[in-house]
């Protein structure tokens, strides 16, 4: 059993076209368990605004209520908007926050960076091969999203509030 377990998501909404290669919404399931990270889900589409409500709407139905959900609030007025609406509409009845980015995307990723390299994170079960190369190599979507979750305060406040033996 794991200690603590977050969704992350980073948003985007827009179909792929002809000539187009627009950036995917991911949705990453992380647990941690002994200052290990384990991913243990990866969703992700390229999909409408409405596509990818139902997507979040469906995948923390899936996880369960008692898994927190959280997401990149974009900057400024849209970002607390779109909170908002997933707040009081998509996800209305789960534990959901949106968390506001601060720093540029490599200091973002820097914690998900170190504990990767000191071996820290696990991939625990994930749908398929592509999803694994995906989250490793992957588009900034997925990436995003698997840093943000393993930056996310809910798994902080774990670590730091846990006893040294």
């Amino acid at each position: 059993d794991l200690d603590k377990i977050v969704r992350y998501w980073d948003l985007a909404a827009t179909e792929p076209k002809k000539g187009k290669d627009p950036d995917f919404t991911a949705g990453v399931l992380l647990g941690m368990k002994d200052g290990i990270f384990y991913v243990m889900d990866v969703q992700h589409d390229r999909l409408s605004p409405k596509g990818t409500q139902d997507l979040v709407l469906q995948t923390a139905l899936m996880d369960g209520r008692d898994i927190p959900v959280r997401m990149m609030q974009d900057p400024a007025q849209a970002g607390k908007s779109q909170i908002d609406q997933y707040a009081r509409h998509v996800l209305r009845g789960f534990n959901f926050a949106g968390e506001k980015l601060t720093g540029d995307k490599a200091t973002r990723a820097a914690p998900a960076s170190a504990a990767a390299e000191s071996g820290n994170i696990m991939i625990r079960w994930i749908h398929s091969v592509v999803d694994i190369t995906i989250c490793v190599k992957g588009s900034s979507g997925q990436l995003s999203a698997a840093q943000g979750g393993l930056t996310a305060p809910l798994l902080r406040r774990w670590k730091q509030g846990r006893k040294k033996n």
